[in-house]
């Protein structure tokens, strides 16, 4: 093999011949089987699949195609991997990760997390470690988006909220133009007993204003957090979270939250280097 092809393009297929294409086909053919084509949803297979046509075997690129018009799979595929999500927290098991992570998605809580999808929650602010006042939790969070704000209370119930913008300070309610704040609160127990509530009116998802920029607030008073205290009261979302107003909080952490979409074209450049590179 002439050295030039450890030198392809990924991204510029318009710059491979028909011997580069037959090239990649003969390295990747063992290695065709053991991808999950069926696991990779109908947007990414157009869009990170179907450009490498030529290097799939065409009865495997119609039967994906049939997929996703019929919904009916394969028999004689490989079983689905299911995934995990690592948290590093004190309040929430992997489970409840999953379970928030399927919410921020809009999915059923139970939704069995992809294999090939890497979710990532950080722990960005931890109340024992950094200090409970509301400047110190402003500081972490500062610059950072897509929060899951998640409280202990004193009773041990978890309660918490999703904030797709992270916290910065605005002069009147977050409402950036031409994107929708999809943001949530949430209640959980550690026997799985949840309820979600939904922002109803998504100018009022995120309140942050001069006058409340201290605070922690979702829709003004659904779930507002200020040092140790707390108060819920529903008001723009859908659900209302404690039978209780106000409450005072045991632990308290936020995590950035962010997904990882598996790409074939990536898997595909690393084998295709790793046979050249030896």
């Amino acid at each position: 093999m002439e050295s030039s092809h450890s030198e392809l393009c990924f991204g510029d297929l318009s710059s491979w011949d028909d011997e580069d294409f037959l090239t990649l086909k003969d390295i990747l053919s063992p290695f065709i089987p053991y991808i999950r084509f069926f696991e990779i949803s109908s947007k990414d297979f157009h869009n990170q699949v179907r450009p490498y046509k030529k290097l799939l075997p065409e009865e495997l690129f119609e039967s994906v195609l049939s997929f996703y018009m019929t919904n009916d799979r394969p028999r004689d595929i490989l079983p689905p991997r299911y995934g995990r999500i690592a948290v590093n927290s004190k309040i929430i098991t992997p489970k409840h990760a999953a379970i928030l992570a399927n919410w921020i998605q809009r999915k059923h809580a139970n939704a069995i997390i992809p294999k090939d999808h890497r979710y990532n929650m950080n722990l960005i602010y931890r109340g024992n470690k950094d200090g409970f006042d509301i400047n110190a939790i402003r500081k972490k969070c500062y610059g950072q988006t897509g929060c899951i704000l998640i409280i202990k209370i004193a009773d041990g119930t978890v309660i918490g909220g999703y904030n797709p913008l992270g916290w910065k300070v605005y002069e009147s309610d977050v409402n950036p133009p031409k994107r929708r704040v999809i943001a949530t609160v949430f209640w959980m127990t550690l026997i799985n007993l949840l309820i979600i509530g939904r922002v109803e009116n998504s100018a009022k998802a995120i309140h942050e204003s001069n006058c409340y920029n201290h605070f922690l607030n979702f829709g003004y008073s659904d779930l507002v957090v200020n040092n140790k205290k707390g108060i819920c009261q529903q008001k723009y979302y859908e659900s209302r979270i404690l039978d209780i107003s106000e409450f005072n909080i045991e632990e308290m952490e936020i995590f950035t939250f962010s997904i990882q979409k598996f790409f074939v074209a990536r898997v595909i450049d690393n084998i295709f280097k790793a046979a050249f590179s030896k």
